[in-house]
Order: C-alpha cells, then structure tokens, then sequence
C-alpha cells in the first residue's frame, strides 16, 4: 500500500487508545480485521460496556468523515459463536460499514446472506494473498523428515496451524486411526488455545505411533520443514470462510486434503485438492484414504496448487484494495478504476 502512495498506520489493541489515536489522527479509510477486540477480554457487563464504548467511538469516527472498510475473515469469532456481544458486535460493523471485503465469491454469498446486507454491491472479493518466498524454502524432503524424524518411505499428511476445536483436529485423528494404509504418518503442528484442547488431542493420539504432536508455536525459519516434510496438507474445518492456512500450502507447491465447502471451493479445484464429502460420517476418513493411494499425483497436484497461489501476489491485491478505499470514500467505483 505505500508504494501506491498510501499512508498506512497500524493501532494498538486497546480499544481507548485506538478511539484515542484515530480522533486525534483522523485517517481518510479505517481498515478493520478482527472485530473481538472491540469487546473481548471482559466478562459480562464489563464486556457490553466495552463493547458500547468501542462501537461509540466508531460511530464518532464516521460522523466526523473516516470511512470504514471492513474485511470479513469470519461472520463471528469461533469461540464466541452465539454470543450476543459477539453477534450485536459483528452486525454493527457489517451494517454501517462503506466496503467489506471477503476472500472469495463463496465468502461473499454468506456475508450477504447471513448478515442480512441490502446491499451486496459494497461487498469486494479480493484473493488473499500468497506467501511465495515469505518464508525461508531452502531444505529439502529428506533433510525435513530428518528433522522431524519421520520415515522417508511413508506417506505424511500434515496439519498446520493454531489448534482449535473448529478445525477439526480431532476427528483428523480418529479419521486417520481407521485410515486402510500402515505406511501413513500424521504430523500436527501448532498451538493449541488452551491446555485443555492440548490434553484432549495427546489423548486422542495416545497410543498411535504413527501420530506425531508438535503442539507449540512454529517460528517462521521452521514453517519450512513442515510443509516440505509433508506429502499433503490437511484441513478438516467444520466452518471456514477464508484460509490463510490453506494459501500457505499452496505457497508451498502441497497438494490438499479439504472438506467441499467454502472458500476451499474458491481456493483449489480438482487438478491441487483431495476434496472429501464433509456431511458424510466416513468423508474425511475416505479423503485421507484417496490421498494415500494417490501418493504418486501428490507432487503434480502441489506443483498446480503454486502456479495458481502465484496468481495473488501482494501488489496486486495491494491495488484492489486501494479501489476499494476509494469506493468507500466515493471518488470513483472500485469496479470501474
């Protein structure tokens, strides 16, 4: 964004001081992500009040002429779904938002329709973008397994990313203990929430060999030797509206093992994923089951997965992120620039 002449500046988490800065700052366009630190880290009343405050102090914002652009990586926060604040919070923002950009048509149509929005025509699809040489990608397959001590024989799907109970971890577990092939590994690598989503997965993989935790933060020089150990990423999720997880895979040229549904549907197509049939009991179990067979594609099926994350570099959606602004501020239509 600067380099197309935009001054960006990023504000701290504490609500009052991000009221604070922007009343004193007053910026053309408020971008929001993540909408629960407008109300989180207080219980009950105290969270309502804050939550008041902080949609108080956006609605200032907005009379004195800051425009506010909202990207939609979920419609509410997954451990807070049902929560009135949560929900009060998440509508707020859709409804008086000038722009809202989502990663994907699939993700258009929810926001539309779930939040009730009269006016589809403020919503943007904008791809997310790629993490091609992001990240440091210098090792190679056998010196990654080294590492992590895993056969080079075996077929190895990987699980990357924080660990929480919406991904699906642990039916990925129970999935693969009834998997057809004993030559399979399972890598799960990443933070899980809280201790007690970590007791409840080493429980469910106690006794599996073939089962592997890493159940800690992955620093960015080690992203590497997961993803080039692994033959295929898989991503289990019950609900997903956009996946930063699944981009990242494909920035390293891994096929995928997803659920038919959502922004996987937007992300890959057959020729990079193993989709499987998510409202079946055995669907996930079936798709583990054809990626092991297909250990032979997996490779061509990764290489597919590159060419199209190579498609979503930043510059790009750095511009079209820039139109949106200017819609939102109404110099010209996003879509006519």
């Amino acid at each position: 964004m600067k380099e197309l002449g935009v001054s960006v500046g990023r504000f701290r988490r504490s609500v009052p001081a991000i009221v604070s800065d922007l009343l004193r700052s007053r910026p053309h366009v408020l971008h929001l992500h993540w909408l629960h630190p407008f109300y989180e880290s207080a219980a009950g009343r105290r969270s309502q009040l804050r939550l008041r405050f902080s949609l108080l102090g956006l609605w200032m914002l907005r009379r004195l002429g800051v425009r506010l652009v909202w990207t939609a990586h979920n419609i509410g926060h997954h451990e807070a779904k049902g929560s009135s604040v949560d929900r009060a919070c998440t509508r707020f923002i859709a409804r008086r938002a000038d722009a809202i950009i989502v990663h994907g048509e699939s993700a258009k149509r929810r926001v539309v329709e779930e939040l009730r929005l009269p006016d589809p025509n403020r919503v943007f699809v904008i791809p997310h973008g790629h993490y091609i040489d992001s990240y440091k990608n210098d090792v190679n397959q056998r010196a990654a397994r080294a590492r992590l001590g895993l056969p080079d024989s075996s077929v190895v799907l990987l699980f990357f990313g924080q660990i929480r109970p919406y991904k699906g971890v642990l039916e990925l577990i129970e999935a693969f203990r009834r998997c057809d092939s004993t030559d399979a590994r399972l890598v799960i690598a990443g933070r899980p929430l809280s201790e007690a989503d970590a007791e409840t997965v080493r429980r469910a993989a106690s006794g599996n060999p073939s089962v592997s935790l890493v159940m800690d933060f992955v620093s960015d020089d080690d992203i590497q030797v997961y993803m080039k150990a692994c033959d295929a990423v898989v991503l289990p999720y019950r609900d997903i509206l956009t996946s930063g997880a699944g981009v990242l895979a494909m920035s390293f040229a891994r096929a995928c093992v997803v659920p038919r549904l959502g922004c996987f549907t937007d992300l890959l197509d057959e020729r990079g994923a193993v989709f499987y049939d998510a409202e079946k009991l055995d669907g996930l179990e079936m798709g583990l089951n054809e990626a092991v067979s297909r250990r032979g594609e997996l490779v061509d099926l990764g290489a597919h997965n590159l060419e199209s994350a190579g498609r979503w570099d930043w510059s790009n959606v750095a511009r079209r992120t820039l139109e949106v602004y200017r819609f939102a501020l109404g110099l010209r239509g996003a879509n006519d620039m």
